[in-house]
């Protein structure tokens, strides 16, 4: 069961994100919010590229294998915006949550 404030709650969000301990940035938290753990599902993208090659084998050049590694990076990268906002809104609420009890 999720945890949400209370609709009622006299707290409001900038006074409660003023109690918020914050910890100086470390390259270990980006890539713990970045899941690199579930960038191999981002492989799943090749069969797409495959089937437009064999369409079209005009664009096998030689600039094409650096351009799928820039592709799957930039894959990579943008997959877990969902998840640092869901961390970030989900941070909000549990905060808000904890002064009302």
């Amino acid at each position: 069961m999720k945890a949400t404030p209370s609709r009622g709650s006299s707290t409001s969000a900038p006074a409660a994100l003023n109690t918020l301990k914050v910890s100086s940035p470390s390259v270990r938290g980006h890539l713990e919010i970045a899941r690199v753990d579930h960038w191999i599902k981002n492989v799943f993208v090749f069969p797409g590229v495959v089937v437009a090659l064999s369409l079209d084998p005009a664009h096998l050049t030689h600039g094409l294998c650096l351009r799928l590694i820039v592709g799957l990076l930039s894959t990579c990268l943008v997959a877990p915006s969902d998840y640092v906002l869901n961390e970030v809104i989900d941070g909000i609420s549990l905060l808000l949550w904890q002064k009302t009890t």
